[in-house]
């Protein structure tokens, strides 16, 4: 799949693409990350350490969510396909 077809032109264009991609996902429930690994290392875990909102070193072990935006002509499948 070419995936420039899906991107937006502009940093603009790919937040909202991200957002859309979001908003979706939370009218769906708990959708199913694109990313996945056995022992994740939170970077946002690591800023709200860092900054001292939190002290439970757990998030740093907290996985990701990986969003695939969805298309106007279309919408993300499992796995990431778009249908």
């Amino acid at each position: 799949m070419d995936r420039r077809r899906h991107s937006a032109p502009s940093h603009y264009g790919d937040a909202l693409l991200a957002v859309a991609a979001f908003e979706h996902a939370a009218r769906e429930g708990a959708p199913e990350s694109r990313v996945t690994c056995e022992a994740p290392l939170s970077l946002a875990g690591a800023v709200i350490l860092w900054s001292g909102m939190s002290t439970d070193v757990s998030l740093l072990r907290e996985p990701a969510l990986g969003l695939r935006p969805v298309p106007a002509t279309g919408h993300a499948q499992p796995g990431g396909r778009l249908g």
